[in-house]
């Protein structure tokens, strides 16, 4: 669906009291109501500000853990809560994208995947070193989660 905008025919147009020629264009109008697409796509902005907060404190979480060993354990249990979030935000994004709604920047896609996979990778390879090794990509997973939820929401 399409309307023609006739530049020139509108009274307060200052083209037309000059006596320019008037440019017909055709633009393309969203079948969905401003308001519905605006719901939902407000929907996955506010979540994902929403989880970069959350990930902001497990990657704190896991810096301190750095220091204090004995909270090791209740920062693991954050940072699966903290990737279960993220799963959710691509479901989301992925149900968006199943409408019709696309991201702004292309990039974006990579962000996501990004967010999503980052923490998971993190934790594996910390389980199979152990020890600090484990803290050190705990708290450097969470960190990159961060910044990578932090970029999504710069090209969202």
């Amino acid at each position: 669906m399409t309307r023609r905008i006739t530049k020139g025919t509108d009274p307060a147009s200052s083209h037309a009291s000059r006596g320019r020629a008037s440019i017909t264009t055709s633009m393309p109008t969203n079948p969905v109501p401003p308001s519905v697409y605006h719901r939902r796509v407000l929907i996955h902005d506010r979540y994902g500000v929403v989880l970069t907060v959350v990930a902001a404190v497990g990657a704190v979480a896991a810096i301190v853990g750095l220091f204090r060993p004995r909270i090791l354990l209740v920062v693991r249990l954050y940072l699966r809560v903290v990737i279960a979030l993220v799963a959710l935000q691509v479901a989301i994004g992925l149900v968006l994208v199943a409408t019709g709604d696309r991201p702004q920047q292309l990039i974006h896609w990579f962000y996501g995947v990004a967010t999503l996979i980052t923490l998971p990778v993190a934790m594996l390879v910390g389980k199979r070193l152990g020890g600090r090794e484990e803290q050190i990509w705990l708290a450097g997973g969470a960190v990159m989660t961060l910044l990578f939820a932090l970029r999504a929401i710069a090209t969202g």
